[in-house]
């Protein structure tokens, strides 16, 4: 996968399809990169109108959600279609239902059993005035048009998340050493500390 990522290549977001693929958000070359695990090969080389790709994750159809961090939206690709190098032109590449009011900066995603599509939304240099900066977010996977609603907020830098028997786990960044934490989010929005005296966390897994 390193070699097929290009120049400077900077990994931000990974998830796996159902077919066992792994998908990579290239965030320096503003593409994803999709291999086989085994044995490790690249299978495809995705660009289109992707603008800082950070945060994967899959629907409960199969389809593939980008956090298109610095295009201010979220994304989607239907897997179910045959595909190889995509661009607007054909169109598997599709913005999802929002604005950068709603999700100004998306970084991590996360679905829940219900088909809920949670995002949580980072603010690295903390000057950004919109209200939701710092939140996490929520909408329907399947009816984004119905709107987004805050689950949580009073977040530091909320970065990847992962959905885990009923709860959300976020990696949460912050100045300084030390300072970052893993904080855990119920689906009625109440966050409590899980895990603290981190540096710089980025990514999450449960075994």
């Amino acid at each position: 996968i390193d070699q097929f990522m290009g120049s400077t290549p900077y990994g931000f977001g990974i998830t796996i399809d159902l077919a066992g693929r792994i998908w990579v958000a290239d965030y320096n070359n503003r593409w994803l990169v999709r291999a086989r695990p085994s044995p490790p090969q690249p299978t495809g080389l995705f660009q289109g109108p992707i603008s800082f790709p950070m945060g994967l994750t899959m629907d409960p159809k199969g389809n593939l959600l980008v956090a298109n961090g610095y295009g201010y939206n979220l994304q989607y690709m239907n897997l179910n279609t045959p595909i190889g190098r995509v661009s607007p032109v054909n169109g598997l590449m599709t913005n999802f239902y929002a604005n950068p009011s709603e999700i100004p900066t998306p970084f991590g995603l996360a679905v829940d059993s219900s088909e809920n599509l949670y995002a949580s939304i980072y603010d690295w240099y903390q000057w950004n005035p919109n209200p939701f900066m710092n939140t996490v977010r929520k909408t329907s996977v399947y009816e984004p048009w119905k709107g987004y609603s805050t689950l949580a907020s009073g977040f530091t830098m909320p970065a990847h998340m992962v959905f885990r028997e009923g709860n959300l786990y976020v990696a949460e960044q912050s100045y300084g050493a030390g300072k970052g934490k893993v904080s855990k989010v119920t689906l009625a929005g109440s966050k409590t500390d899980y895990s603290t005296g981190l540096n710089q966390p980025w990514g999450l897994a449960f075994s």
